[in-house]
């Protein structure tokens, strides 16, 4: 199995998906594009996302998850990317499918992951991921994430996101900012200052 070319998909509960085609669900199944097309559009070939990165709001959590191992070229379609044939490597929940790629990946902002580091960690998450870390770790997450650091944590959140951090004052006490309110940027590390505020990190 190349673990540099495994993709995360969705299908609904009977393997069908976009057009009606139809995805085997058994481990160790392959398929193929009926209409492969190299082209840089989408359309024409087997769609998700590499690494289990790109844009989360592309995949359909209520369905069931696939991650397959891409066969033959990949072409880059910019938050996804398509490729003509794969072999089927997990089928299974959300948390299934992203343990396999956190497994198989280590390092990849796997979408909708639930990632949790100890203290001085480096933790990263994709898109509408559950990220956490503890005490001085540097956590990220990607758009709509749940981003989680511990005392004097570094945090960074994509859009929608939501950041906590905590601090001891006498006992843990937390602290809440929302990515695009109250002036919290995205992309944007941030810690807490001498006054337990928010501060984005020079």
């Amino acid at each position: 199995m190349d673990v540099t070319r495994l993709c995360l998909r969705t299908c609904n509960p009977d393997g069908s998906s976009y057009g009606g085609f139809k995805w085997p669900l058994a481990v160790g199944a392959t398929v193929e594009a009926p209409d492969w097309d190299p082209s840089p559009h989408c359309g024409n070939g087997l769609h998700g996302l590499l690494n289990g990165e790109g844009d989360g709001s592309l995949l359909d959590t209520s369905g069931i998850l696939l991650v397959v191992e891409a066969v033959g070229q990949i072409v880059d379609l910019g938050e996804k990317v398509k490729f003509p044939s794969a072999i089927v490597r997990c089928v299974g929940t959300k948390e299934e499918a992203t343990s396999f790629l956190l497994d198989h990946c280590p390092g990849k902002a796997i979408v909708f992951a639930t990632v949790t580091g100890g203290d001085w960690a480096t933790v990263t998450g994709g898109d509408r991921s559950t990220v956490t870390g503890r005490d001085r770790a540097t956590v990220t997450g990607g758009d709509w994430a749940t981003v989680t650091g511990g005392y004097r944590a570094t945090v960074t959140g994509g859009e929608g996101s939501a950041l906590v951090l905590s601090y001891y004052d006498r006992r843990k006490r937390i602290v809440t900012a929302y990515v695009g309110e109250n002036g919290i940027k995205p992309n944007t590390p941030y810690k807490l200052d001498s006054n337990n505020n928010f501060a984005e990190v020079k």
